[in-house]
């Protein structure tokens, strides 16, 4: 049985490996973070993947876990990326959202966000 672990290991890490080896013009994701375990990994995997061309578009609910989405788009910051919360054009801008952690039932909204790698400072 542990000959089996190894092998499904060695199988994990060579599709890993295939991934990265990949040049991603688009990356799309909805609702991936549920629980720390995706408050840290989900932006280092973006950002693994990411190359100065790609495009993630990531789908969000707003206020869901606010916790967790301050420490997730800290960590999209802290992995070299850039998020910015797009909308369709001719589409209204949606209200501000309330600040994190002000509200006990805050309203959920949608939001998409764009995500890049950010952008190399050249002196």
């Amino acid at each position: 049985e542990n000959e089996n672990e190894n092998d499904n290991d060695n199988e994990r890490k060579k599709d890993y490996n295939e991934l990265l080896n990949i040049k991603w013009d688009f990356i799309i994701g909805s609702e991936l973070v549920y629980n720390e375990v995706g408050v840290q990994l989900l932006p280092q995997v973006m950002a693994s993947l990411a190359n100065p061309d790609t495009h993630i578009y990531y789908c969000h609910s707003k206020h869901r876990y606010d916790k967790m989405d301050m420490d997730f788009f800290a960590n999209l910051e802290k992995n070299g990326l850039d998020c910015v919360e797009v909308k369709a054009h001719g589409v209204p801008t949606p209200p501000p959202s309330p600040p994190p952690l002000t509200e006990l039932f805050p309203d959920l909204r949608k939001a998409i966000y764009h995500i890049t790698q950010k952008k190399k400072v050249s002196v």
